[in-house]
């Protein structure tokens, strides 16, 4: 493995990263992805008198050079040679974060793979920006989850 990260800072409330990492290995326990890149803006805010803290994150990861020649097989547990060229396609994927916290109280918003909740939202089903990196497996399309965090302080 190769990798980098670069982390600048451009004020104290907002953030910009990017990271690289390169593999190099034929060895069939690896995903399979040579080439990553990931850019970040992250942003961190504080609210109503410094009783609020508000954070948010936008990222977009690159996964580029892939070839998949084995799979794991899930139920007898050993490689499996396939050839898909479905799956090893470049890909983009967005990312982004929400989360606010007051005193022990936190409420987060995530959404993974924001590409695919945009074109499902704006009804175009035509475009489907799905990964998939073993063909035994669903593909990932997309995942919003809202998390609550509530630390009791008695």
């Amino acid at each position: 493995w190769f990798s980098g990260f670069l982390d600048y800072e451009f004020s104290p409330e907002n953030q910009f990263s990017i990271s690289y990492d390169k593999m190099n290995s034929k060895n069939y326990i690896t995903d399979g992805i040579e080439d990553r890149i990931k850019l970040k803006i992250e942003n961190q805010f504080k609210l109503f008198s410094g009783s609020m803290l508000l954070q948010s994150s936008i990222s977009l990861s690159g996964f580029f050079n892939r070839h998949n020649d084995y799979a794991l097989h899930p139920v007898e547990k050993y490689p499996v040679r396939i050839k898909m060229e479905s799956i090893t396609n470049d890909k983009w994927l967005a990312d982004f974060f929400i989360s606010c916290r007051v005193k022990s109280l936190q409420i987060k918003y995530e959404m993974k793979n924001l590409s695919n909740v945009l074109f499902d939202y704006l009804s175009d089903d035509q475009k489907d920006y799905s990964i998939q990196f073993n063909p035994y497996y669903p593909q990932m399309r997309r995942l919003a989850s809202l998390s609550i965090y509530w630390k009791f302080l008695d």
